[in-house]
């Protein structure tokens, strides 16, 4: 069932995120039905900054797409008045700086990215910038 979201939260703002990961990954999906992002002749795997093991490049940028979008969501909530005290600094700087490594990690492997997957990189930077 394309887009379907299952959730078990512990607050309306949980839920929140719950939609913004899951809808961040929905949009790379949706992305990919025009082709894919990664060449698929890519197999090497890379550091995440999410796991312990290494991922394959799609992973990586589930990931950081993701991050972007949880992080400007965050970004956007503290500045509102709903926002306060629901997440610390420290915990916001964490979640940037694990975005900001995974996309170094995309940008150092840029060469194993479609031209799609390139423009799709292009515009979940945007979003990383926005979210800092």
């Amino acid at each position: 069932l394309p887009g379907i979201i299952f959730a078990d939260t512990t607050s309306e703002i949980a839920l929140l995120e719950v939609m913004v990961h899951e809808s961040a990954h929905h949009l790379l999906y949706i992305a990919e039905t025009g082709g894919p992002l990664i060449d698929p002749a890519e197999t090497r795997t890379f550091v995440s900054p999410l796991r312990p093991d290494p991922r394959p490049l799609r992973g990586i940028l589930l990931a950081y797409h993701a991050l972007a979008f949880m992080c400007a969501f965050y970004r956007d909530l503290r500045a509102s008045d709903l926002g306060d005290g629901v997440m610390s600094t420290a915990d916001l700087l964490d979640l940037q700086r694990k975005m900001g490594e995974a996309g170094g990690v995309l940008d150092a492997a840029s060469a194993s990215l479609t031209d799609r997957g390139i423009e799709f990189l292009k515009r979940t930077h945007e979003v990383a910038r926005y979210a800092v």
